[in-house]
């Protein structure tokens, strides 16, 4: 695990949620695999049986401690959003895992999801993927998504957009590879087809996608996922998941191998140490410049797993760490 202050340390993503003056529980189901299905199965089994065990209290017992309640935590009521519409869409879409011209997933129906509604459901998510609603550059089709907000209204529901910003659309990933940069693994030196976040330009690429979904939906849209995450809102970056999306080359390992994630490393040796001579100290190293400077080179190996005996001196420990 990075220590703290390290180069990979500041990789982190978190997912965000509007969703922060209640409490909201999110059941997230379709396309998981079988082992997470039962994973959230239990965790909301449990769950349900702890409320069912609290509420059961009697009054009289309850009464017995100064200032308890009967209602569960503060009282107020658990809202429930779920769903993950438009996944199938997205599949079949050029960026998918199974493209397939003029594919369109239908909505619910509006009394499906007035049913869930009656047992408490208040919001469902939809999958908005960059690179299925901008097949062309500057030409946008959003009539998969407007279907699936007409119906959620109509229900009565929230319409919650869970965004996939992070896969450009083919036209950039394959055709105008000098305006943007993919995640690199250290391992192979091979890259995974999302974008990378030590290039400047991705967050121009976020600001192009939320400025048009802003100004196609308006007010539709009831709350928004902004963030960097997997497909199930974890912060894996990237995260192999081959069922939804054409990944390219994607695995578990260090995603920092690309032009602008070394120069990122170089940088925060730089502020850390301030010279080179510093790093040769710390390291036993005898490095000329920060430029000569690169990720760890026993990365590379496929069987390297970091563990004190793989770097056994107190100055190959600092290396590591300081990575």
């Amino acid at each position: 695990m990075p220590s703290k202050g390290s180069f990979l340390a500041t990789i982190v993503a978190i997912p965000l949620t509007a969703f922060s003056d209640h409490r909201w529980t999110t059941l997230v189901w379709l396309g998981q695999s079988s082992r997470m299905k039962w994973i959230h199965l239990l965790i909301f089994l449990l769950g349900a049986l702890a409320q069912a065990h609290f509420s059961s209290v009697s009054s009289a017992a309850v009464k017995t401690v100064p200032g308890a309640t009967n209602e569960i935590f503060d009282g107020r009521p658990w809202n429930i959003s779920s769903g993950n519409l438009s996944v199938s869409f997205i599949q079949h879409s050029p960026i998918g895992a199974f493209p397939e011209t003029n594919f369109v997933e239908a909505p619910p129906s509006v009394e499906s999801q007035m049913h869930a509604k009656n047992f408490g459901l208040v919001a469902n998510e939809d999958y908005v993927a960059w690179g299925a609603v901008e097949r062309e550059p500057g030409k946008w089709n959003w009539q998969q998504h407007d279907a699936m907000e007409q119906t959620l209204h109509q229900a009565g529901l929230k319409y919650v957009i869970y965004n996939w910003t992070h896969f450009p659309p083919v036209w950039l990933r394959d055709q105008q590879r000098d305006k943007r940069t993919l995640m690199r693994c250290l391992e192979h030196g091979q890259e995974a087809n999302y974008l990378s976040i030590f290039d400047p330009r991705t967050i121009g690429w976020y600001d192009h996608f939320y400025k048009n979904l802003h100004q196609h939906f308006g007010n539709r849209i009831d709350n928004v996922y902004a963030c960097v995450l997997g497909p199930y809102g974890e912060g894996n970056y990237p995260l192999e998941e081959k069922a939804y999306i054409n990944m390219g080359h994607c695995h578990e390992g260090y995603w920092c191998g690309d032009d602008f994630a070394i120069k990122a490393f170089q940088a925060a040796l730089k502020r850390k140490y301030s010279k080179v001579a510093k790093v040769n100290r710390a390291w036993g190293s005898d490095y000329k410049s920060f430029k000569e400077i690169f990720p760890p080179k026993e990365i590379g190996n496929v069987k390297f797993k970091p563990s004190p005996e793989t770097f056994p001196t107190s100055q190959e420990k600092r290396r590591w760490l300081d990575f």
